[in-house]
């Protein structure tokens, strides 16, 4: 069987998906030369070849997608290999969540290793630790590994948080929560990263079905009714895991009259519903302190969703708190493209009936409309939605009536979809942090974003001229 990492998988998907990608970009995002780019591209074809699928298509700059996608022909996880980066990857991991050793031995078992490759698995090992300035004799002589992390880590709990939101975003619905496990020839489930990553989250914050409480949250999220983008979704989400089994969190403790009240809430009774049926299932009791603390987190990113002056949100809705929804995110959007038809388009530019996608908050919406409107000018829009709605419109039975899909987020999506029509998808990132997470100045989010648009007019022209 033929094994690649996650490099060569999420660019895969990411072409196969999009239908059309820059090479360009892919260098940028991904961080890689342009000789790592052929060498990458070498090894996606090899693997197409061996699933019996057309090679990539390398024209003027851009790689195109030729073949037809179905979630039964496109199973990669299970080919994706222990390879050292990975190794480090889910090493890392374990430093930053358990209070105990990394054990040299259980982990080359669970890497798929024998017992003659300890050694590598502790040269790994040593590489992270020096990457966080940690003498490996120190490591293991610590009686609280943990603490030495945590000294060594500027930010520790932030960055911990971040680490694990992004980590979530790219590889838990894709490749751990929908994918359905595959079986050697004797009727054993595979092992593979994802698989690993998501066990070693589980055993290190004590839950038990990590899978319920996700389906328990998104099914709360639709109820809820509130726009929260996928990072924000998966900050509250990552907040309750890290602290279910926290009992400095999870505690009972004395609440104030006012926090009483909110407990007369229709949305915390909502919240209480959800909660009482992981508590149920995890067998593990959830105090009123925390399942309030959780409820005033919701109501203080909604607050910050919506916390617009009414000259910069100009919505006939702001003031209507029962609509405070994706509705509103619509409608703002077709007020915009409504203005924005008065305005003069590229010439001799093909405006294509347009699907656009959202994974903003609100206030987010109304800071960036510069960018929405200048991606107007590229599309004619059909409808707007969330991205929890893009996998059925793009892959269910019924008649699509867009030619493309705009998708615009602050966050690294690309692996949470799933297109198997041949539709193509233009991405357009907020950006407004850097690689770092520090804040990035107008000037640069502004050349950056002009950057973009270019990149996906030109990308658009090209699609339509090859396809």
């Amino acid at each position: 069987m033929y094994s690649i990492g996650y490099k060569e998988v999420d660019i895969l998907w990411e072409i196969a998906n999009f239908k059309i990608a820059d090479k360009n970009m892919i260098m940028k995002n991904y961080n890689i030369s342009k000789t790592e780019l052929s060498d990458t591209l070498k090894k996606i074809n090899n693997l197409l070849n061996w699933e019996k699928m057309n090679y990539l298509l390398d024209k003027r700059g851009y790689i195109l997608f030729n073949n037809e996608l179905s979630e039964r022909r496109f199973k990669l996880e299970s080919i994706i290999k222990f390879t050292n980066k990975i190794r480090r990857e889910i090493i890392y991991l374990f430093l930053i969540l358990s209070e105990k050793h990394f054990n040299l031995t259980k982990f080359t078992l669970r890497f798929g290793l024998g017992e003659s490759s300890k050694k590598y698995v502790r040269t790994d090992l040593k590489a992270v630790l020096k990457e966080l300035d940690i003498d490996y004799a120190e490591y293991r002589e610590s009686k609280n590994p943990l603490e030495i992390i945590k000294r060594k880590i500027p930010n520790f709990e932030k960055t911990r948080k971040e680490y694990l939101i992004n980590l979530f975003i790219k590889r838990f619905e894709k490749s751990y929560v929908y994918y359905k496990e595959e079986k050697d020839k004797d009727g054993k489930e595979l092992n593979y990263p994802s698989k690993l990553i998501f066990e070693i989250i589980k055993e290190e914050l004590k839950i038990k079905d990590l899978k319920f409480i996700f389906h328990a949250f998104r099914e709360f999220y639709v109820k809820y009714n509130k726009l929260f983008s996928v990072k924000e979704k998966y900050e509250i989400f990552i907040y309750f895991i890290s602290n279910l089994y926290n009992e400095k969190e999870n505690t009972r403790k004395r609440i104030t009259s006012k926090n009483v009240k909110m407990k007369e809430d229709n949305d915390y009774k909502l919240l209480e519903e959800m909660l009482d049926k992981i508590s149920e299932n995890e067998n593990r009791r959830i105090y009123s302190y925390f399942k309030l603390k959780l409820y005033r987190l919701l109501l203080k990113k909604e607050k910050m969703n919506f916390d617009i002056t009414p000259k910069k949100s100009k919505e006939i809705f702001y003031n209507n708190t029962e609509s405070l929804n994706i509705k509103i995110a619509e409608e703002y959007v077709y007020q915009i493209a409504e203005e924005n038809s008065k305005i003069e388009y590229y010439e001799n530019f093909e405006r294509l009936k347009t699907l656009f996608v959202l994974d903003l908050e609100y206030n987010e919406i109304i800071k960036n409309q510069k960018y929405l409107k200048d991606l107007m000018q590229l599309s004619n829009i059909i409808e707007v939605t969330d991205l929890g709605e893009l996998s059925e419109k793009l892959n269910g039975k019924n008649e699509k009536n867009f030619e493309q899909v705009f998708l615009i987020s602050k966050s690294e999506i690309q692996n949470m979809i799933k297109n198997y029509s041949d539709i193509p998808i233009y991405f357009f990132k907020i950006n407004d942090k850097d690689r770092f997470g520090r804040k990035t100045g107008k000037l640069k989010r502004r050349t950056d974003s002009e950057k973009q648009l270019t990149e996906i007019r030109e990308t658009i022209t090209e699609y339509n001229r090859i396809k």
